[in-house]
């Protein structure tokens, strides 16, 4: 379903477009490192209780929903679709802007992965379109909420 300039919710085609896959490579406290399915990347990311309670042991597949908070946003001409570094916390995720939730002020980005982008106080939702290129700096803590075991 759209809604005016370019931005879109949530419809019953979209359902799932959000979920990571991979594989746990490690579990410490409460920071998982995935590796996305198909890619040398090794994610560092946050656990929260409910999710950690689920995550199945190390080399298992998994299925969850990645979440960092935006520090600075920009449009990208050229680039690609990464997330540097390529093993740790995310620092720097580029992508392609899938959905526009304005009411939840959140970007879908297509990078390596899916991931929701919490966006700035400053940034207005307003100012971004579904099939932009954008890149941004995201604070430490990425979290990782887990959709099922596979």
């Amino acid at each position: 379903m759209s809604t005016s300039m370019g931005q879109t919710s949530i419809d019953e085609d979209q359902a799932g477009d959000d979920v990571a896959r991979g594989r746990v490579v490690s579990l410490r406290e409460s920071t998982l490192s995935l590796q996305p399915a198909g890619t040398e990347y090794k994610i560092d990311l946050v656990v929260d209780d409910q999710s950690l309670a689920r995550i199945p042991e190390v080399g298992k597949r998994v299925k969850g929903r990645l979440t960092a908070q935006a520090l600075r946003l920009h449009e990208a001409t050229a680039g690609g679709l990464f997330i540097e570094p390529l093993e740790g916390a995310p620092r720097i995720v580029a992508g392609r802007i899938r959905r526009v939730d304005s009411q939840a002020r959140r970007l879908l980005v297509e990078a390596v992965v899916p991931f929701w982008i919490q966006l700035h106080e400053t940034d207005d939702p307003e100012q971004w379109e579904q099939g932009q290129l954008i890149n941004c700096y995201v604070q430490s803590n990425t979290s990782f909420t887990i959709e099922a075991n596979t």
